[in-house]
Formats: C-alpha cells, structure tokens, sequence
C-alpha cells in the first residue's frame, strides 16, 4: 500500500527529487551495498522462497541503524506474471511461514497483532528463529516500539490509546459487524455476520478521535438521504462525516446527521443487511455492544 509523503517530510525537502524515507520497501526493487547487506545478516536463510523477506529487512534496517529511501529519479521495470513460474514446496504456505518468522524475531510485543489478523497461524511451526534472535543481539538492534514511534509515527495501533479494540455486536440481533471479506479498497458497505469466537474481519477500533476504524479505514457516512449505508472509507483525520457520537443504552449517533446505527434496513433479507444510520427510534437494533470498552467509553454509553 502506497501513502502520501508526510508533511513534515514533505517540509524538509529542497526539492521534489530528494529521497523519501520509508518505513517499509519492496523485496524486488531495492539497492544496498553489497558488504553492508551481509553485515546487517544477508536474508533470513529459514524463509522460503517466496514473501515477507522485504518487511523483515526493512524492519531490521531500521532498528539495527540504517535507514531506507526512495530515490523518486530512479526507474526500475518489474514485470508481474499472472502465474508463479514455480512450485511452492510441499504446497506450503511460504508468505505466512516467512511472516511468522518476521513476527516472532522484530515484532516483540507487537506481534499479538499480527496473530489477531492470521489468527490460523497460531500455534503453526515456524522453524528455529535462535539464529535470527543472536543476530539483532549482536547488532544492538531497537525495538519495535521504537520503530512505532521514530519511523512509523504516523501507524494507527489498533488497541493503544483507543477507546475500545474488539467485536461490536448488536443486542437487537445479537450479531456483529464484520467486513464479510469485501475488498477493503474498494469503499466496501459494512456487514452484519453472526459473532464468532475468532474472526479477525470483525475487529474494530473506536479512536479517541470518536472514530470507528478498521486501522486506516474508518466507517464514513457520505450521503444524506433518510437511510444510509456505512462505508469504510479512507481515514482523514478531519472529523466531519467520520465522526460518532456514544450515549446511553449502546446507541452510536453518527455526528454530522445526527442519525443512528442499525443494523437492520425493513425489506432486506437478514443475510443481506448491511450497517445503516437511519432517524434514531431507540429500537434495540440501534443499541450496540462493545468488546474491550474502555472506562471512559463505558461512561459515556451508561
């Protein structure tokens, strides 16, 4: 995923061809000296084949001292096939392999995320890390956090400094709001599914900002008739229409309408609803659970 230059990074350059800081880059287009690169560890030699390696170097780069940029007057080709010319090994899933190692090695605590998002990966062989673990000793490597903070400042975490991280379920219905596996970039409207014990597409954060997020995707509400689908829409930061209102009994208004959430619209199948505001009835389908409220957010829905 490719973001917008940061203004203060924007502010410290002299000219539109300086190089760009970047927290991350990708595996096939990247440059490096030669003895800096097996200084710094060469590749993970317990991944295979194919996907992750470019996030754990860039991970590692960056806490271990160096840095990475994108040169803009640099021009390379990389041409995708519409199919792997070869076989992935036993049929294994090597990205998922080569991203528990990242996790497990760079990640520290931070990795609980990653398992929340992969949560079939949990209690998965990820080979022996030992190895990978003496090299960021030896390098005197950052941690994460570090990383998080001096790097990435600008990375939503979903559950640090947030009003709530978890299901929300609605006590109307019982069910919870999910993604139902619609492509997130695509303004996809959001769903109702019932609630499962696991299931990473129902996870949702209520910023302190009084946003309701799927980390860089925030619940949007843009149009102004009597009934209105919620989006997930790219989160801006401006308030506006991606602003929510908490009160008693779980109901959510949405600011800028002054509407309520439902999860349910008269006429549309129970497989087929999606999340709504409408004109707020205090019907139970309006009143919302959520999982891991914080006490201020507790306080406000009393």
């Amino acid at each position: 995923m490719w973001r917008p230059i940061p203004l203060e990074e924007v502010k410290k350059r002299n000219f539109s061809t300086d190089p760009v800081p970047s927290p991350t880059m990708s595996g096939g287009l990247f440059a490096i000296n030669r003895n800096y690169f097996f200084e710094l560890g060469a590749y993970d030699e317990g991944m295979e084949l194919w996907g992750a390696e470019n996030l754990e170097m860039s991970f590692r780069v960056w806490m271990c001292g160096g840095s990475l940029d994108i040169v803009p007057c640099s021009r390379v080709g990389h041409v995708f096939r519409a199919n792997n010319p070869y076989l992935l090994p036993g049929g294994r899933d090597t990205h998922a392999l080569n991203a528990m190692r990242t996790a497990e090695v760079w990640l520290d605590d931070y990795k609980r995320l990653f398992y929340n998002h992969r949560s079939d990966l949990m209690g998965q062989d990820y080979g022996d890390v030992s190895s990978r673990k003496a090299l960021r000793r030896k390098l005197g490597c950052k941690s994460f956090r570090w990383y998080l903070e001096n790097v990435f400042p600008q990375k939503f975490i979903p559950d640090e400094n947030v009003l709530s991280f978890g299901k929300l379920r609605n006590v109307g219905t019982t069910m919870c709001v999910d993604t139902m596996g619609r492509d997130e970039n695509d303004l996809p409207a959001v769903g109702m599914y019932s609630c499962q014990d696991v299931s990473n597409s129902q996870m949702f954060s209520v910023s302190k900002g009084k946003e309701i997020r799927r980390e860089d995707k925030c619940f949007d509400v843009g149009k102004r008739n009597e009934t209105i689908t919620v989006r997930l829409f790219d989160c801006h930061g401006d308030g506006g229409n991606q602003v929510w209102t908490f009160g008693p009994g779980g109901v959510i208004m949405h600011s800028l309408t002054d509407k309520c959430l439902d999860a349910f619209t008269p006429g549309v199948p129970p497989d087929e609803q999606d999340l709504v505001v409408t004109s707020c009835s205090g019907s139970p389908t309006q009143r919302w659970m959520f999982e891991g409220a914080s006490q201020e957010l507790n306080q406000m829905l009393r």
